[in-house]
């Protein structure tokens, strides 16, 4: 017998012995003390436990920001030089693409032959009687006016100036001739405009010119006009008026002014000819010499 029934019997048995008040406070107290036992025999439940979460202190966090993924790339070796700057392309401020200069020859030869050959190009290509073209000879040179001679319906003609400044064309030692100039006057003879060379040596010497020209590749078929001196008191001055004579003289090339006309040659106030230079860039184009000492 367990606890609960002896309890239970000792209870009945003493409601038969005890008067009746006392006898109804028994089954009250039996009933508390039952429901005190279901109670303490009642498995009490189990506490759950926590997971276990692992603290992280400060210095262990790690902050990651949000992101795409990136990829290792390995370091150049330690030879690799940094690329060349690029030596082929041409600075800000180049020449025309359609005409460079060789390293050789100055700036100076490309803007005075390529503004020649424009304006030749344009003077020839003129109607002689419906505009009539622009002489590069002086009317009247002692008068220190711009004023040109008459053309008339004469042939168009270019004259080059072969002396230096300081004295007179060596055939024996000048016979180095620049290649844009070699381009120019063939490209004058296309346009039917006639070249002409004037020197200051003795008509004895034209063989000798004409051979160096001939060599030099600028009258390689030996037709250009050569103009030298014929008699003592000749002057180039008069060589240029007998070709106006014959021809539109429409451009000189010259390493100075007085390779367009001998007054400035005698000149004791260069000033005096100061109207005279809208002829320049305009008839009178100032240009390196067309044959010089080979290199």
């Amino acid at each position: 017998m367990n606890k609960l029934g002896m309890t239970l019997t000792l209870l009945l048995a003493a409601q038969i012995a005890l008067p009746g008040c006392v006898a109804a406070v028994i089954p009250l107290a039996a009933s508390g003390a039952i429901l005190n036992q279901e109670r303490k025999s009642e498995p009490e439940p189990e506490p759950k436990s926590e997971p276990d979460v692992p603290v992280l202190r400060k210095e262990d966090r790690v902050l990651t920001p949000p992101g795409p993924a990136y990829v290792d790339i390995a370091p150049p070796p330690a030879n690799t030089a940094p690329p060349a700057p690029n030596e082929t392309a041409d600075p800000v401020g180049a020449e025309p693409p359609t005409a460079r200069v060789p390293a050789a020859t100055p700036a100076r030869s490309l803007r005075a032959y390529d503004a020649l050959l424009s304006y030749a190009v344009t003077e020839a290509a003129r109607d002689p009687v419906e505009r009539p073209r622009m002489s590069a000879v002086l009317q009247a040179p002692t008068s220190l006016s711009p004023a040109r001679a008459d053309c008339s319906i004469r042939p168009p003609a270019v004259l080059f100036d072969l002396d230096p400044a300081d004295g007179l064309f060596d055939p024996d030692t000048m016979d180095h001739s620049d290649p844009l100039l070699d381009v120019m006057v063939r490209r004058l003879r296309a346009e039917a405009i006639d070249i002409f060379w004037i020197s200051g040596l003795p008509a004895l010497r034209a063989g000798d010119v004409r051979r160096v020209l001939k060599n030099s590749g600028l009258d390689p078929k030996g037709d250009d006009g050569i103009l030298l001196i014929q008699r003592s008191e000749d002057r180039k001055q008069e060589r240029r008026k007998q070709l106006q004579e014959t021809h539109c003289l429409i451009a000189i090339a010259g390493d100075t002014r007085s390779d367009f006309d001998e007054l400035y040659e005698y000149l004791k106030t260069p000033e005096l000819a100061q109207p005279l230079e809208e002829l320049v860039g305009s008839g009178w184009f100032l240009a390196p010499l067309p044959l010089t000492q080979g290199q």
